[in-house]
């Protein structure tokens, strides 16, 4: 790479690994660090070129104190001297992750991808840049080896995945930081960087300076060439999974996901392992299932006896005659106060209730097609909504009768098998149901000749980024 021209090399990257095109909108993240204040500098060099939308965000995880405080003020300093609207969060980071039970770094980044994708979506852009580079790519793939990782965790950062782009993937570190030299650019330094407790620091300080010490200064750049190839291997092996799934996998009524297992045998390890974890994580919206969790899930294919079920979470996998039958266990009962509009994510981990308020027009129509989306007279809505499933008592007056129905007789009418009824959800305003999701809305709530304001609520398939790094 020719050392003086990053800014071109980078134009390079984002054209041969079709990250964003011209007139796209971008939320870059920044941290304030030099990584993130450069990939910010070349985007703002590009956003003429490109005619792009460029806003910026930060995520203050309140673990330095006043010093995240002053990283947060230093960001949205920056994002505004350059003309760029700036959204922050703040969020305990450390209580988010002991209450998940997971690694400090593991909750940061989860709160942090969260935020992110979030305001990009509320804000309609097309990417949220990150600022990674070649190094932190090694040290990725140094860290899944070291946690036993298969092709999936090895190939490490990808270029694209899902919103996100990296645009600064191929980028050394010592690059970078003669870019900022260069260009004068100001930055912070984040001392947890340096804190030894952290995996990733531990094999960025003691681990990767090792290997180039011992085997050369190269062993960056291959360990990086390695991800490439390993990518592409589970690009074609992910290609083929879908192709099984689509021939193997089946949805029955009451949302349980069967797996024939006649076919399942007689495909490779590898790809009956990345079809156990696409059922679980796609179709269940359950997390990536680990090691010994695909292997127990392999032996009850194999050798389980009719009946037998293994847990993973409040998911469920039971060998069935000729299938392997997935599905998750819900609680006894569910409740989500709903305070405003935006995005509800439902209790199934599948999907998200989107509510907006929108203006009535003349032409305001419904899909009358689509079941999964409703309108309703706002100005009738009683804040706070609640998303709920049935409780015993239930009535509502279903759109177009003139009385109230018990929605037990609704349920037996509309031919809702009972493992189903206990998991549909009602939005409710007050005490009235306002929809039985999926099915009917109540009549009082309709959008008629008077209503000015409309909520729209539109039940969604989740589609959430990639937990792992």
């Amino acid at each position: 790479m020719n050392r003086m021209n990053l800014y071109a090399t980078s134009v390079d990257f984002i054209e041969s690994h079709r990250l964003l095109q011209k007139g796209s909108r971008i939320l870059v993240a920044v941290s304030g660090g030099a990584d993130s204040m450069t990939l910010l500098h070349l985007f703002h060099r590009l956003q003429t070129e490109w005619n792009l939308v460029l806003a910026v965000a930060h995520v203050n995880h309140k673990l330095r104190g006043r010093h995240a405080d002053a990283d947060e003020q230093f960001v949205a300093n920056a994002a505004r001297s350059m003309g760029y609207a700036f959204y922050s969060s703040r969020t305990d980071a450390a209580a988010y992750a002991r209450t998940k039970k997971l690694s400090p770094e593991a909750g940061a980044r989860e709160v942090r991808m969260d935020f992110l994708q979030t305001t990009a979506e509320r804000l309609f852009m097309d990417a949220v840049a990150l600022g990674h580079h070649a190094d932190d790519q090694a040290e990725t793939v140094i860290m899944h080896l070291s946690r036993g990782g298969g092709v999936r965790g090895l190939r490490g950062i990808c270029p694209h995945q899902g919103i996100f782009i990296h645009p600064l993937l191929f980028c050394r570190k010592i690059r970078i930081e003669e870019y900022v030299q260069r260009h004068n650019l100001p930055f912070v330094i984040d001392s947890s960087n340096r804190d030894l407790r952290f995996l990733r620091n531990r094999i960025r300080h003691n681990v990767l300076p090792v290997l180039e010490k011992e085997i050369g200064g190269h062993v960056t750049e291959a360990i990086n060439r390695s991800a490439d190839h390993l990518r592409e291997t589970h690009e074609y092996l992910a290609s083929r999974t879908r192709l099984v799934h689509g021939r193997l996998v089946t949805c029955n009524d009451s949302g349980q996901i069967d797996l024939d297992l006649i076919g399942f045998r007689r495909y490779f390890t590898i790809i009956r392992k990345m079809l156990i974890s696409l059922v679980i994580e796609k179709d269940l919206g359950g997390r990536r299932p680990g090691f010994h969790e695909i292997e127990a899930v392999l032996t009850l294919a194999d050798r389980g006896r009719i009946g037998a079920e293994i847990p993973i979470d409040d998911l469920r996998v039971r060998r069935c005659d000729s299938t392997l039958r997935f599905y998750r266990v819900l609680k006894a009962g569910f409740s989500i106060p709903v305070h405003e509009t935006g995005e509800v994510p439902m209790p199934d981990g599948r999907h998200v209730m989107k509510l907006r308020r929108i203006r009535r027009t003349p032409n305001l129509l419904l899909n009358e097609e689509d079941p999964r989306i409703e309108l309703f007279d706002y100005e009738r809505m009683r804040w706070p909504l609640q998303i709920r499933n049935r409780k015993k008592g239930d009535w509502f007056i279903p759109l177009g009768m003139a009385g109230r129905k018990k929605l037990q007789d609704f349920f037996t009418d509309e031919k809702i098998v009972l493992p189903e009824r206990d998991e549909t959800p009602l939005l409710v305003s007050g005490e009235d149901i306002v929809w039985v999701v999926g099915y009917r809305i109540d009549e009082r709530y309709k959008v008629n000749n008077e209503t000015q304001w409309v909520l729209e609520a539109a039940l969604e398939k989740r589609e959430r980024y990639s937990k792992e790094d």
